[in-house]
């Protein structure tokens, strides 16, 4: 049985549910912006984690803004379009995003796409423990690779002969 998401109060229910929170702050609201963080983090082998946020925004865009990114990057739809440019005698095609107008249809879209990206494949869970774990090992790894590659040495055998490169 598939739902369907059809209005902002099957939004609030599904958020409530997987425990997606709204922390937009005064200024953002001011604006017109709402950012939503997940209760999942995104963790690198280093065992740094990062929150998933993402952000609507009056004008129509909706973006991931996590701080994991170098920069937000939008998750509108996109459509090809020719466009005449000043250089090329052809038109180019381009991609430009479909604006959401609509504060409600903009957080059922967002909602839409996090249970598509987040919630259909199964999520990697870890204990504390194993992050802890995670991150020492990496530690103690990081510093025997740079013991080690201080104090290397090459041995070759050629003909029954071993040779030591330093």
């Amino acid at each position: 049985m598939k739902a369907e998401i059809n209005s902002v109060l099957d939004v609030d229910y599904i958020f409530n549910l997987l425990g997606i929170k709204e922390t937009t702050n005064a200024r953002q609201r001011k604006n017109g912006t709402n950012v939503y963080e997940l209760p999942i983090n995104k963790m690198y082998s280093t065992g740094t984690k990062y929150s998933i946020k993402f952000a609507t925004y009056e004008t129509g865009y909706i973006r991931n803004i996590s701080e994991y990114l170098s920069c937000c990057y939008q998750i509108n739809k996109t459509k090809q379009v020719k466009k005449e440019v000043s250089w090329s005698k052809t038109p180019c095609v381009v991609s430009e995003r479909i604006l959401i107008p609509k504060s409600e249809d903009r957080l059922i879209y967002l909602c839409k796409f996090i249970l598509k990206n987040y919630y259909q494949k199964p999520l990697f869970t870890m204990c504390n423990w194993n992050q802890d774990q995670l991150k020492e090992n990496y530690k103690s790894y990081n510093e025997m690779r740079f013991e080690t590659q201080s104090n290397r040495e090459v041995q070759v055998i050629v003909d029954g002969h071993r040779y030591k490169i330093c």
